[in-house]
């Protein structure tokens, strides 16, 4: 018995291939690979205190207006916070595949500041 093979030749309508590829790529959703996506989010007016691995202070975040604020440990690459303002920002969040134990597992880096305004 002959053991299975694709051979391309055999495709007769190469049409096919191309709509299957294009159906499983967008599928797959943002192309610019696994460990990263971007992200819209919410920055509250002051930072608060919280506790990490230290005591420090933390933004206030959240992704949608009508749902909570949540503390945010990490740094933002390339964003300055102003006290007293509010922010919509958006960042680049890319998973760091072996991050150090007592780091995160995720970077942030700012792509757009999209509204700030005095609280």
């Amino acid at each position: 018995m002959r053991p299975a093979t694709l051979s391309f030749r055999r495709i007769r309508r190469p049409g096919v291939l191309l709509g299957a590829l294009v159906i499983f790529l967008g599928a797959c959703g943002d192309l610019s690979g696994p460990n990263r996506r971007t992200v819209t989010m919410d920055i509250a007016s002051q930072r608060v205190p919280c506790t990490g691995l230290a005591p420090q202070e933390c933004f206030r975040v959240r992704e949608h207006p009508d749902t909570t604020w949540t503390l945010f440990y990490d740094a933002i690459e390339g964003f300055s916070f102003e006290p007293g303002f509010e922010y919509t920002i958006r960042v680049r969040v890319t998973r760091i595949t072996n991050p150090p134990q007592d780091g995160s597992s995720a970077a942030y880096r700012l792509i757009a500041i999209l509204r700030k305004v005095s609280a």
